[in-house]
């Protein structure tokens, strides 16, 4: 899946990135829902776009 769309795997990468480098203390039941509502709303915007 990763690499048949690879388009949908960097913005949730980067939140998710960013949010450990800022506030690395945060617990892993918080940084899969925001990773999820990310991954979420980047695919549809993308999709609004005709990126995918």
């Amino acid at each position: 899946y990763l690499l048949k769309y690879p388009k949908t795997v960097v913005a949730p990468l980067a939140v998710i990135l960013i949010i450990l480098i800022f506030a690395g203390q945060m617990s892993v039941g918080i940084l899969i829902p925001i990773g999820v509502v990310v991954a979420i709303l980047a695919a549809h915007l993308m999709y609004k776009k005709n990126l995918i």
